[in-house]
């Protein structure tokens, strides 16, 4: 039988996805007194710190950087360097792909974590790379942390997620990650970016698919699931272990609602080298 975390987001991937060899799983039991806590206890296996850093670095790229952006840079680097007299990677960190801010990293990771994984187990699909479309990229970005559709048949359901990392788990950041799940604020409210977004790269059609997607959220007819990733350190406590945070404290009035906790040694330091090595990617491919 299912459990009831998988009745929502489906189950945790099988070998050989790369969350499969980079995280355990563990769905917790629910409780009849708690019938919405809903949570998925994932933790880093050993020695799989480097294939994680790897993988993460690439989805980094593919996020923050238009992929036609590159094909610019590519075909203009010649120009480039002679006009400038410079080496190309000057010039590529000159374009601010990444933030150089770490909670701004930290947030953009755990958000790009969170859409990866949910891609794998719910067959739902991102629409838009909101991070390339940021004004200031030393900032976080408002709107949905994650927001992701089944384009099979789009108004089965919508996922709508919120994302934290945090270098200590905390009850407060347990409680306000559900808030942001609850009642009105569960729902997305990115919509109309997207169908902007679709409209510029020409997709008119799944464009006016969002459009009516919108009104029907707006009338309550579309499915909502909501999903909150805790990313923090792992330990033996509940101020030292996400999951052992997260179960001692999730508690919600949300039935759609599943919350992943993601415990991680040192946390801040796999962000900070897949961001060093996405500078790297990029400046090899151009």
């Amino acid at each position: 039988m299912p459990t009831e975390q998988e009745k929502l987001i489906g189950s945790h991937p099988a070998h050989p996805n790369f969350f499969a060899n980079w995280l355990k799983s563990e769905d917790s039991i629910i409780l009849a007194t708690k019938p919405n806590k809903k949570h998925r206890k994932l933790a880093e296996l050993p020695s799989k710190r480097k294939v994680a850093i790897e993988q993460i670095a690439e989805w980094i790229i593919e996020h923050h950087v238009d992929g036609k952006k590159i094909k610019r840079l590519q075909d203009r680097k010649a120009e480039i360097m002679a006009k400038y007299g410079i080496k190309m990677e000057d010039y590529i960190d000159s374009q601010n792909f990444f933030p150089r801010i770490e909670n701004t990293k930290s947030g953009n990771a755990t958000e790009i974590i969170l859409s990866r994984y949910l891609q794998e187990t719910a067959g739902v699909q991102i629409l838009a790379y909101k991070l390339t479309y940021n004004p200031n990229v030393d900032q976080s970005m408002k709107g949905d942390d994650c927001l992701l559709f089944d384009t099979k048949n789009i108004t089965s359901r919508i996922i709508v997620g919120e994302a934290k990392y945090r270098a200590k788990p905390s009850k407060q950041t347990v409680s306000n990650m559900v808030k942001n799940l609850e009642n009105s604020k569960r729902l997305p409210i990115s919509l109309p970016f997207i169908s902007t977004h679709l409209t510029s790269i020409g997709n008119e059609d799944l464009a006016s698919q969002i459009d009516d997607l919108n009104f029907e959220v707006s009338k309550g007819r579309i499915p909502i699931i909501n999903v909150g990733l805790l990313l923090s350190t792992i330990g033996n406590s509940r101020t030292t272990d996400a999951g052992i945070c997260v179960e001692e404290n999730l508690d919600s009035t949300n039935p759609n609602l599943v919350v992943l906790s993601l415990g991680v040694d040192k946390p801040l330091e796999i962000i900070t080298e897949a961001f060093k090595l996405a500078r790297a990617k990029l400046i090899s491919q151009i």
